[in-house]
C-alpha cells in the first residue's frame, strides 16, 4: 500500500530535526554532568544553571544547524545534510569548550569534547540518513532508487586513496 505523506512531510521533517538537536543536547548533558561539572573552579551550578548551559548548547547547535542547512532534511541531498550537521556540531562544541574553560578558570581536557563530537557525528548520520529511507520521505534521484541498494554514499579522498565512508546502504521501503 502506497502511503501519501505529502501533507505531513514538513511536520515530520521538522520533528526529525528537533530529535537530532535534542539527542545532541542529551549527549552534551551527559558529558557535562559526568566530566565537566566537576572542573568548575569555585562553585557549582545548581539545577537551573546546568539546564541553562545545556539549553545554550542546544541553541548553539540549532543556530549553527540552521545557518549551514543541517535542518533541511528532505530538501538537500543526504550527504549535504550530514556534513552540515558535522560542521554545526563541531562549531557548537568549540564554542562550548571555551565556555567550559571559562567556567573552570583554565584549560580542561579536550579529549571528552572530541569523543562527544564523534558521538554527535554518529547521531547526525543516523538522523540524517536512516529515517528518510524508512518512511519514504526521499526526493528526486533518491526516490527512484528507493528499492535499490545505493553503493558508496560518500567518498573521502585522503592521500590519493579513496576511502568509502558508507559502502552499502540498503533503502528499505
Amino acid at each position: 500500500m502506497n502511503k501519501n505523506y505529502d501533507p505531513y512531510k514538513k511536520t515530520i521533517l521538522f520533528f526529525f530535526s528537533l530529535i537530532s538537536v535534542a539527542l545532541m543536547a542529551t549527549v552534551f548533558a551527559y558529558f557535562w554532568y559526568r566530566v565537566y561539572w566537576d572542573t568548575m573552579y569555585f562553585f557549582h551550578f545548581y539545577r537551573k544553571g546546568n539546564w541553562a548551559l545545556i539549553g545554550l548548547y542546544a541553541i548553539l547547535v540549532y543556530f549553527f544547524s540552521t545557518m549551514y542547512g543541517a535542518l533541511r532534511i528532505g530538501q538537500l541531498r543526504r550527504m549535504e545534510v550530514v556534513l552540515s550537521q558535522f560542521l554545526a556540531t563541531f562549531l557548537a562544541n568549540i564554542v562550548m569548550y571555551f565556555v567550559v574553560c571559562l567556567l573552570a578558570f583554565g584549560l580542561v581536557n579536550p579529549g571528552y569534547m572530541i569523543l562527544m563530537q564523534l558521538i554527535d557525528c554518529v547521531i547526525a548520520v543516523v538522523t540524517g540518513i536512516v529515517p528518510l529511507a524508512q518512511i519514504g520521505l526521499v526526493t528526486g534521484v533518491e526516490q527512484r532508487c528507493r528499492h535499490h541498494v545505493i553503493e558508496s554514499v560518500g567518498d573521502i579522498f585522503l592521500e590519493g586513496y579513496v576511502y568509502t565512508v558508507i559502502h552499502t546502504l540498503a533503502l528499505v521501503h
